[in-house]
């Protein structure tokens, strides 16, 4: 009987190709376990991030909610004032007057009615 044995040299090749492949699929492997890692780590911190601005817009709609805010609105875009208090027009400090500003400045006898006209027509 004739015995096939594989000689020493090309049993030692063999197992140091299937060292090195072992060693290389090893590696990829711990380097895309490691990208993972980062991409997690970047992925919580956008999160992290977007609930602080979502706890900010959360503040921001609760304090929009206020009547205090609803009145400072009020007075500031709208023009609007108390009883008894009185409105001082004034041209802006650096630069030419809007147009709302130019009605409200040539005419102080305007009610509220009278400016809402002239704002929407």
């Amino acid at each position: 009987m004739v015995s096939m044995s594989i000689p020493a040299y090309m049993r030692h090749t063999a197992l140091t190709i299937l060292f090195l492949l072992a060693t290389v699929n090893f590696a990829r492997t711990t380097l895309n376990v490691i990208e993972s890692s980062k991409r997690l780590e970047n992925t919580e911190a956008g999160v992290t991030a977007l609930q602080e601005e979502k706890a900010l817009l959360e503040e921001e709609l609760v304090y929009k909610k206020t009547e205090e805010y609803v009145e400072q609105e009020a007075r500031n875009k709208l023009g609007f004032v108390r009883p008894g208090e009185e409105v001082f027009v004034t041209s802006k400090i650096l630069g030419s007057t809007s147009h709302n500003e130019e009605v409200l400045a040539s005419s102080e006898d305007y009610s509220n009615l009278k400016l809402w006209m002239e704002l929407f027509f």
